[in-house]
């Protein structure tokens, strides 16, 4: 596996009932790598639509990550956002080990 670059979306159901996670990927160059959706089954169980088939993939690991991000509850992702306050905050993997960095700079929404 190569240097990769990862940001979570939420992506409304078809049947407008709940949400689920996009992983989406991307190149060091920000190159669209592809998406994996990741949806909670009855069970619990994260299931990820990516080719690993595994019972727990790189992809469900992730999703625990940006929840406790997105909860102000990771002081690595804090400290990455607030020297880089105008950019999104993407998760970097090589393989080996998984970091914050910053990515973009924010889009403004009206």
């Amino acid at each position: 596996m190569g240097k990769a670059l990862y940001v979570r979306r939420k992506i409304d159901n078809e049947d407008g009932e709940g949400q689920f996670d996009r992983i989406m990927k991307m190149s060091m160059d920000l190159e669209g790598q592809g998406h994996y959706d990741v949806h909670k089954a009855y069970t619990g169980e994260m299931i990820c639509s990516c080719p690993a088939r595994q019972t727990e993939c790189r992809h469900v690991r992730m999703i625990p990550m940006f929840d406790l991000a997105e909860a102000g509850m990771d002081p690595e992702y804090k400290r990455v956002q607030d020297e880089n306050p105008d950019n999104e905050i993407w998760l970097f993997s090589d393989g080996k080990k998984i970091a914050w960095m910053p990515g973009p700079i924010k889009q403004v929404e009206d």
